[in-house]
């Protein structure tokens, strides 16, 4: 995927539900490994939210879509690489609005906020009643998002919530941040919001240096439950959060993220089991000893079984491991048992080629004279034996049972047979003439 000096939108509203576009796709699964920082910028409609996400980038000009109604949410196409070596992701997001009908811009708030490390919500002028009492209304998030979706769980309250939610930084343009900090901290109205956002900052957007320095210095990377969050795993916690949202229930931070890492664990068995699969047949030489298959096996299982140890072991349960294990070991022994039957129909092709054409010759085989006849029993007898014995001596393998087996089967039907059939025509002649 090629990282672009661009904004590309992350979501969009289709029927009055939120979808991910497939770019914003790409662009997360090719942060697949990396230590993600996402910082979201919320508020009000029109309140300079593309305009503060340009200057952030230093994109005045050619970032986001600044003056212009946001839409969805959209993701700058070039991640930032800070300080700390994390990349920074720079959501826009659209304006909040409380007279929107279907409440879209606030799902799209609640959903910044569960899968942000840092929000920002922008404002402007006078932070007054009006602003205090919509602010109020789009951060009272206690009872519309839960820890899990056990609805009888005590772990859905505030106190659970606020492990899991970012740092809040709000932004005016007017007033000193001292003066904002005020207003927010001694508001009684505002107490929900102190105990749901525990880390809190204050700035006025005049002094982007001090917005900047706090987002390379303070915001680290996104963890849930000591899950580092990269860009697969965004992708899908996005996905099961607006699962929950398009059906208009409470996203559950715990039951997003066990569905992920399930996935992920999935995914991780899914691809040692193929990567199993390509070295074991690339190994196998038919027709091969049953004996070299079984080693060369035991050895490939015993690695990949350990790489994915290696690889679940953050992020499943001992029991879900041994879970993934022996579907594993399953799946491993039906590559296995794949193997040993191409080797067995290799050597049945080859030994029936070597039947037929030791059968041709057989029949060609013509006696004139009973003398004819002992000489080709005594020669073919003596043949045969030395074959034989020449066969015992080479060490015991799969290939010297086989092709023994089928020698003994030619001698049986070919030799004894016709034997046989002499035999019987030379007592029919000396029965017809002594009458």
């Amino acid at each position: 995927y090629e990282f672009k000096e661009e904004p590309v939108q992350l979501l969009y509203i289709e029927d009055n539900l939120l979808e991910p576009t497939t770019e914003a796709i790409n662009l997360l699964t090719a942060l697949k490994n990396e230590r993600l920082c996402i910082l979201s910028l919320n508020g009000p409609v029109s309140s300079g939210k593309s305009y503060l996400a340009n200057s952030i980038i230093n994109k005045s000009s050619t970032g986001f879509k600044a003056g212009e109604k946001t839409s969805g949410i959209w993701i700058w196409g070039n991640p930032i690489e800070l300080n700390n070596g994390t990349k920074l992701l720079i959501l826009d997001c659209q304006g909040l609005n409380k007279n929107d009908k279907e409440n879209i811009s606030h799902k799209m708030f609640i959903l910044s906020v569960l899968i942000s490390t840092c929000i920002i919500y922008n404002t402007q002028g006078e932070v007054n009643d009006s602003a205090i009492n919509d602010f109020i209304y789009y951060t009272d998030l206690a009872n519309k998002v839960n820890y899990t979706t056990d609805k009888n769980s005590k772990l859905n309250n505030i106190d659970k919530l606020k492990e899991y939610f970012p740092e809040f930084i709000f932004v005016n343009n007017t007033m000193p941040k001292e003066n904002i900090k005020a207003i927010i901290e001694n508001n009684y109205l505002c107490e929900k919001f102190h105990k749901l956002f525990r880390k809190r900052g204050y700035v006025n957007s005049n002094n982007l240096q001090e917005l900047i320095e706090i987002i390379q210095k303070d915001i680290t990377y996104k963890v849930i439950d000591n899950n580092i969050i990269d860009g697969d795993s965004l992708f899908g916690l996005i996905q099961n959060f607006i699962d929950f949202i398009n059906d208009d229930e409470n996203p559950a931070i715990h039951s997003a993220l066990e569905n992920v890492l399930l996935s992920k664990a999935k995914n991780a068995s899914e691809s040692i089991l193929e990567q199993f699969k390509d070295t074991f047949n690339k190994k196998i030489k038919y027709p091969m000893s049953i004996d070299i298959i079984y080693k060369t096996y035991f050895e490939l299982q015993q690695k990949y079984m350990m790489e994915l140890c290696k690889k679940v072991e953050k992020i499943l349960t001992p029991t879900q491991t041994g879970e993934y294990i022996q579907k594993l070991f399953a799946d491993m022994e039906k590559e296995l048992e794949t193997i040993l039957e191409n080797n067995k129909d290799y050597y049945d092709e080859w030994f029936n080629i070597e039947y037929q054409n030791l059968s041709k010759e057989l029949s060609k085989l013509n006696f004139e004279s009973i003398d004819q006849i002992k000489l080709f029993i005594l020669s073919y007898t003596s043949t045969f034996k030395d074959c034989l014995n020449k066969f015992l001596t080479i060490p015991n393998s799969e290939f010297c049972h086989n092709l023994i087996n089928v020698l003994s089967k030619i001698f049986q039907e070919f030799v004894c047979a016709k034997l046989t059939i002499i035999g019987e025509k030379i007592n029919d002649i000396y029965e017809n003439y002594s009458k």
